[in-house]
């Protein structure tokens, strides 16, 4: 019942022009050594999701839609003999102008609300190695290892609309996420295996570590509206800190058998 006059057909057209760039440039030391160079860049809209207040139900578009900006720059060193082969990579990237769509019960004015977060602005950078080495007939045994800082480099905007009608909550307020880092990504990860292949058998042994693992942080919970209602310092310290998850590590095993049929 919601929005009965604007749920159907077409919304309004955004006018926007998508690009895309990319120089990478390469130079052959030896037979063995090897280093490549890369340079991009690109400009895309938000996912579609976030093109929309209620991508469902309404053809509301946020205001102000804009390109996303991404910055990718990256070293590569290679490394190849009879048995060995090693990959080394520094790299850094930038995302700016991203924009995010996300619906939650707001405590606060007591309505469901659609949150639209602009001007995220995040960086990453770090190390890469991957390395492989054949020391017998049929076994092989490889490691790689990611270290590098994932985060937000500005404070982000939030606008705060009712679900229901669309009633403007609260105008670009200032989200303080500036610092923090990004959720859902280690940011070392290493793994190291082992494996026997013979006669189309394969047996595997893998260790893999994940560390500096944090919660996404929330762009809502870092704006002034809620941190007010902070009674304490402490409680204030705690509604901006960023819970870290323990560091993981598994084992992975894996038997196959590869069968050639006439």
């Amino acid at each position: 019942e919601l929005f009965a006059e604007s749920s159907f057909g077409k919304s309004q057209s955004i006018n926007i022009s998508p690009y895309s760039a990319r120089i990478s440039a390469d130079y052959i030391i030896t037979d063995n050594h090897y280093i490549e160079a890369i340079i991009a860049t690109e400009a895309t809209p938000c996912d579609d999701e976030d093109l929309f207040l209620q991508s469902q139900y309404n053809n509301r578009i946020i205001d102000s839609p804009a390109l996303r900006n991404t910055y990718n720059a990256e070293v590569r060193y290679s490394f190849q003999k009879q048995n060995i082969a090693l990959n080394t990579t520094l790299f850094i990237s930038s995302e700016l102008n991203n924009t995010q769509v996300y619906h939650i019960y707001d405590d606060l004015s007591g309505e469901y609300a659609d949150i639209v977060t602009n001007n995220i602005n995040t960086l990453c950078y770090g190390l890469e190695f991957e390395g492989e080495y054949r020391f017998a007939d049929h076994f092989r045994s490889t490691v790689a290892i990611t270290v590098g800082r994932y985060k937000y480099v500005r404070n982000a905007s939030v606008s705060i609309y009712t679900d229901t009608s669309n009633l403007l909550l609260a105008d670009n307020i200032e989200s303080h996420i500036k610092g923090l880092s990004l959720g859902n990504s280690p940011q070392i990860a290493v793994t190291a295996g082992l494996s026997y292949y013979n006669k189309g058998w394969w047996a595997t042994i893998n260790a893999n570590y994940a560390g500096l693992r944090y919660i996404e942080p929330s762009s809502i919970m870092r704006t002034n509206r809620v941190l007010a209602t902070a009674q304490s310092p402490e409680q204030h310290s705690a509604l901006c800190k960023q819970e870290r998850l323990r560091d993981a590590f598994t084992i992975d095993l894996s038997l196959s058998k590869s069968l050639y049929l006439s």
